[in-house]
């Protein structure tokens, strides 16, 4: 994880913590810059962090802290110095960085307050995956479960990521799960793209709508793209296909229940879609997905995909949510799309 993606909100998680287990007298040290800045007011809030990150740090048990790729600010491993710089640091009357018996430079004392944030921003994270993981790996064992006795062989469990922290998504690769569903191509680099390197494997599904000018965008990161449904897009994706060289799965998008909010091509128009995505744009189509009408019963759109699927000759069926996934599964989904049921509830925004 890269610190500076992370920081501010890091930076805030901290700030809530630190009031929390602490007192009120740590949380003034979230001035949002994770920076120390020279001035009285500063050195004593960098004083107040230093003895946050060692109280921090004695409370979780990270006397001595991975560091992550990223060096920590001041350039080297500090591990297991950070408690005991904690400790010596103190502001004196005089507004000047003392140590037991000896005056010590700001430029020591900022070092000291980076390295105590630095070890805070360990221990928050340590504290987060512990609770994350176990929760997101018992819950995925659970669906992987349920899904198996709903059908044999079970669906595709697509973890929906969207909106979903960090620390979340390291649980969920840390727990195995590979396969991800996305809802917007922007967010989505952000997840992935530099976790490509380290989990070869991953399988990515845009499963939200797509802009024809994010067609190039789409091609280069997903391996499946379930929401092609209309001509323009289908031209703007065999662009992109013959410019890029990679070919990612595709499913049209069926707006089984008609519904004029809702993207995807209208069950009586499937027929013309396909056609035209095959013979003038030369796409191979893998399959099919819907979304059913919230305030209507799942089961009667879920059998419709299921037999526009097999009249068109088309294996994958991507349906199913975090409340009906069982029944898509019993009623022939190949691949469910699950965010709350696997991650729990998610961030606002």
């Amino acid at each position: 994880m890269r610190a500076h993606r992370v920081q501010s909100e890091v930076w805030r998680g901290l700030a809530r913590l630190g009031h929390q287990a602490f007192g009120p007298v740590y949380a003034i040290c979230a001035d949002g810059t994770g920076k120390c800045r020279v001035g009285p007011d500063q050195q004593a809030k960098s004083a107040l962090f230093c003895q946050f990150g060692e109280d921090f740090g004695e409370r979780t048990g990270l006397s001595r802290p991975e560091m992550p790729v990223d060096q920590p600010p001041a350039g080297r491993d500090h591990t297991g110095k950070i408690q005991r710089m904690g400790r010596a640091l103190r502001v004196g009357e005089d507004q000047h960085w003392r140590q037991p018996g000896r005056q010590v430079s700001r430029s020591t004392a900022c070092g000291a307050f980076e390295l105590a944030w630095w070890a805070g921003f360990q221990a928050y994270l340590h504290g987060m995956e512990n609770k994350t993981l176990p929760e997101i790996a018992q819950r995925r064992a659970d669906l992987l479960a349920r899904l198996s006795d709903a059908a044999d062989p079970p669906p595709v469990l697509v973890a929906v990521s969207k909106r979903q922290p960090e620390e979340r998504l390291e649980a969920a690769l840390a727990a195995g799960q590979r396969v991800f569903g996305e809802n917007r191509v922007q967010e989505a680099e952000a997840h992935w793209t530099g976790r490509r390197g380290r989990f070869p494997d991953l399988e990515l599904h845009l499963i939200g709508p797509l802009q024809t000018n994010k067609a190039d965008e789409a091609v280069t990161l997903f391996d499946v793209i379930e929401t092609l449904d209309r001509p323009k897009l289908a031209r703007a994706l065999a662009k992109s296909i013959e410019k890029l060289g990679r070919t990612p799965r595709l499913l049209i998008q069926v707006n089984t229940g008609q519904e004029p909010q809702k993207a995807g091509v209208a069950p009586d128009e499937l027929a013309g879609l396909l056609a035209m995505a095959r013979e003038e744009c030369g796409l191979e189509i893998s399959g099919l997905m819907c979304i059913p009408p919230a305030e209507e019963p799942a089961a009667p759109h879920f059998a419709l995909l299921k037999r526009l699927a097999e009249q068109h000759a088309l294996s994958t069926i991507s349906m199913g949510m975090s409340g009906d996934f069982e029944l898509a599964a019993r009623l022939g989904a190949t691949h469910v799309r699950v965010g709350t049921g696997f991650f729990g509830a998610r961030e606002p925004g």
